[in-house]
């Protein structure tokens, strides 16, 4: 069912309709949001901050067909604030989709691609938090640049700086991480 349709019908006070918008973003609201702030409880805390936030305002919506980019809008802002009030690191806990076939490859080749993505997922933590939400937006979950500009509240060109900096700051920790391997061989 189309997102403008199920909002009229959640306006109309249909609780299964939200029931159903609740069930078609939850998962990919809930990976973004583990990206973000590192860990599995904070995550599902933002995510149903989030819907909390979307139900009581839902009626400020301009344009239904665009819930998605909203609900991914309060989302974010809602997950920058909590990390705000946490301020410490927290270790990112295995979120990323694994979508390695284990039978087509050896066990050597499936260590080194699980070493090679738990050191880029190290290095995505230590980007700042609107760097981070860039690159999960865009690289794990697919959104075009205009897409992360509408869901970050910011212009294309901002979001391009963000990607690029990220890119840069991603390099260099892995360039270091890299150096530091054959300095320990």
């Amino acid at each position: 069912m189309e997102d403008s349709k199920l909002i009229a019908e959640i306006l109309d006070g249909s609780e299964e309709a939200f029931q159903i918008l609740f069930d078609k973003y939850y998962a990919e609201g809930l990976r973004v949001a583990y990206l973000i702030v590192g860990n599995k409880c904070d995550s599902e805390y933002v995510v149903q901050d989030t819907f909390i936030n979307c139900h009581t305002k839902l009626k400020s919506l301009k344009n239904p067909d665009r819930f998605r980019y909203w609900f991914f809008r309060i989302l974010t802002r809602n997950a920058y604030k909590y990390c705000g009030k946490r301020k410490r690191e927290q270790p990112l806990e295995q979120v990323y989709d694994n979508q390695m076939a284990a039978d087509d490859k050896s066990a050597f080749q499936i260590l080194a691609e699980q070493e090679t993505a738990n050191e880029i997922r190290a290095a995505i933590e230590k980007l700042n938090p609107k760097q981070k939400t860039a690159v999960v937006l865009y690289y794990y979950r697919d959104f075009s640049v205009a897409e992360i500009a509408e869901i970050m509240h910011c212009t294309q060109g901002t979001v391009k700086s963000r990607l690029f900096n990220a890119r840069k700051n991603l390099g260099k920790e892995l360039h270091s991480l890299n150096e530091r391997s054959f300095d320990n061989d």
